[in-house]
């Protein structure tokens, strides 16, 4: 159901959609896509709360990372922020997931 809000056209009920992701914490295998296509297009608040959101599933959020390193050079300081603090998480739990599997 969320991920229906999140395509639709209304930006703030996209927003909304986007935060409860966060909240619900669903299937990283589902949510994740989503989560990247839309920190990369829509309305600048959709990008941030999805930036913002992709934090919350750390490491099963990899593949974000070349998009979040993008973001964090964004000219929208809301934004910018946003993805880096994300990035800084998502590669903290990567680095402590690998050293853990690598033992």
């Amino acid at each position: 159901m969320l991920l229906t809000v999140v395509e639709g056209s209304d930006e703030s009920l996209r927003e909304t959609a986007l935060r409860a992701l966060g909240e619900v914490k669903g299937d990283p295998h589902c949510v994740v896509p989503v989560l990247i296509r839309e920190a990369q297009g829509g309305s600048a608040g959709c990008r941030a709360m999805a930036a913002i959101v992709l934090r919350v599933y750390g490491q099963h959020a990899r593949d974000a990372i070349p998009v979040l390193q993008k973001l964090s050079h964004d000219t929208d300081p809301q934004l910018a922020n946003a993805a880096q603090s994300s990035l800084d998480r998502i590669e903290q739990e990567v680095f402590a997931h690998s050293a853990r599997t690598n033992r």
